[in-house]
């Protein structure tokens, strides 16, 4: 018998109590079933990772499923060092399941060759300057075109402005990855509280992204692999911690966003730019969306972001747009 106001059943209701009421502080006793259920399910990932090593002599794992979004997971699966890499695609839930199955049917039944792993997540739809620009028009706003707008995002975001990012192709998936994303500060450690209250309410146990150029993740992470689609924690040297407050969580870890020149050129210009001010080329990142919205697709799906949050300004396509 489930109850017709919670996914639990009233039999866990009565065992473990009502569940977290989002408008008030969390208890104890929601963090000590939340750590158990986590740990649990850990436990029984972790053998069946060891188990597919031994009976299929494999060295890689792919990892897919709603249970692959799980990012402290991934990491933790990562750090046990079952595999020597670990695969997960862009979108591993239900969403990647309908693409992953189209594919199969094109491989089985229409006999095309297999691709190659998925290694970028831009497919969705892009803008050209000039829809921007009579987006902008449209709405009768006005916004510069800066020569260098990597390097104007970034003296905004180093001042500690909230920026928006809004560039080429989105994302397919549930992670902001250069495309359609919320920047921040990662140095200042009120970068973490400025979002929460203005821009987007989150648990304390559930850190912010961190988009770092890939060339400085060995000096910044421990042993960390590449992470394009922000699907796995990474654990931070002991003088990193300290270097992004906004983003480590007590316990060194961070969820981590590798970026290279290849995948996302202006992106990772941006990520340099903000390195040559603040010594770190990394940015806290999360995906550009209204609360309760899905992440921003088209011009005015940003627009509507910038002026509904605590954004302060809006890297449209070549424009930059600020309240």
């Amino acid at each position: 018998c489930v109850s017709e106001t919670a996914y639990l059943s009233e039999r866990f209701t009565e065992v473990f109590g009502p569940h977290a009421d989002p408008d008030l502080p969390l208890e104890d006793r929601h963090r000590d079933i939340a750590a158990s259920l986590h740990a649990v399910v850990l436990d029984v990932v972790l053998r069946l990772a060891q188990i597919a090593r031994e009976q299929s002599g494999e060295k890689n794992l792919c990892l897919t499923g709603g249970l692959a979004t799980n990012w402290g997971l991934v990491g933790a699966v990562c750090e046990a060092g079952i595999f020597d890499d670990i695969y997960v695609p862009p979108a591993p839930g239900d969403d990647g399941t309908a693409l992953g199955a189209a594919l199969q049917l094109w491989h089985d039944l229409m006999g095309q060759p297999r691709g190659a792993p998925l290694l970028r997540a831009d497919l969705g739809p892009a803008f050209s300057e000039e829809e921007i620009r009579a987006e902008l028009e449209r709405l009768k706003l006005h916004a510069t075109k800066p020569a260098d707008l990597a390097a104007a995002a970034a003296e905004r975001i180093t001042s500690g402005e909230i920026v928006g990012w809004f560039q080429g192709r989105a994302e397919f998936g549930p992670r902001a990855l250069g495309h359609r994303s919320m920047l921040a500060n990662p140095t200042d450690p009120a970068t973490r509280a400025r979002l929460v209250a203005s821009v987007k309410a989150r648990s304390e146990f559930h850190p912010f992204g961190l988009s770092v150029a890939a060339e400085a993740v060995p000096e910044l992470f421990e042993g960390a692999r590449p992470s394009p689609f922000l699907e796995r924690t990474a654990r931070l040297k002991e003088e990193a911690r300290n270097r992004l407050p906004a983003v480590a969580t007590p316990g060194g870890v961070t969820r981590l966003h590798t970026v290279d020149a290849q995948r996302t050129p202006l992106f990772h210009q941006l990520l340099l730019a903000v390195g040559a001010r603040t010594g770190v080329p990394a940015v806290l990142n999360t995906s550009l969306n209204e609360p309760g919205r899905p992440m921003a697709t088209t011009p005015r799906d940003a627009i509507g972001s910038l002026y509904t949050t605590g954004l302060d300004a809006l890297a449209l396509g070549p424009f930059l747009l600020a309240k």
